[in-house]
């Protein structure tokens, strides 16, 4: 397995994986960090995620999305290793917490299997639009 930076050729199938997978709609592509990452093998990518760095000790590492057309067991390693490269280029970068914002049980699950603990339960997310 592979695990390397995010290009914006890899747009335009997350884009697909999102939309395989309502309600989720894909994020707009320049609403994406820079720093992205997605897991591959054997030429099929697996998944991606992405770290937004504050430039304080908080980031975010969220949007993790898995393409459905890859075989699953290869798919959950593909999103724990991009999950852990994240953390670790936060964490080089000085970051000591990482937010992730999460609407599915299996994906929390799976995020604290890799480090996160859940700190809110019942929240609403707001988005202001600039």
């Amino acid at each position: 397995m592979t695990i390397r930076p995010f290009q914006p050729s890899d747009y335009e199938d997350v884009s697909r994986w999102w939309l395989a997978r309502p309600p989720w709609q894909p994020l707009p592509q320049d609403f994406l960090s820079p720093l992205g990452f997605v897991a591959e093998t054997g030429g099929i990518k697996l998944c991606a995620i992405w770290l937004w760095l504050t430039g304080t000790s908080f980031c975010v590492i969220d949007y993790l999305v898995s393409n459905p057309d890859a075989p699953l067991r290869a798919r959950y390693k593909g999103m724990g290793a991009v999950i852990d490269a994240a953390k670790a280029a936060a964490k080089r970068a000085g970051a000591k917490a990482a937010f992730a914002s999460l609407q599915n049980e299996g994906l929390e699950r799976f995020f604290e299997k890799h480090g996160f603990e859940i700190t809110d339960r019942k929240m609403v997310n707001l988005l202001a639009r600039l």
